[in-house]
């Protein structure tokens, strides 16, 4: 385990773009967590990110394959810009 704590920019670097999986934990891990949850209740809502953020342009992963075929279930790096709001129609859809 990794005993210094990780920047966001690590992070976001070693596991998000990697794909990585990552185990979290810490003496101060349940007071992140009780952190997020309750912040995930405040701001979670569709309706309210669509008026926090609905507007910006962000770039998202376009997937080569359907949802359904389970060989790829990750984009190939192939980005396009849409809104978020834009985005949150398509994961209402269940096109995740």
């Amino acid at each position: 385990p990794q005993e210094n704590p990780l920047t966001p920019q690590q992070f976001y670097q070693n596991y998000i773009l990697q794909r990585r999986p990552v185990i979290l934990h810490g003496k101060n891990l349940d007071g992140v967590i009780a952190n997020f949850s309750k912040l995930r209740k405040s701001f979670a809502s569709f309706p309210h990110l669509r008026r926090k953020a609905g507007h910006v342009q962000v770039s998202v992963e376009k997937r080569q394959h359907s949802a359904e075929d389970s060989s790829s279930p990750f984009g190939n790096g192939n980005e396009i810009e849409m809104t978020f709001s834009s985005f949150l129609d398509l994961i209402e859809k269940g096109n995740t």
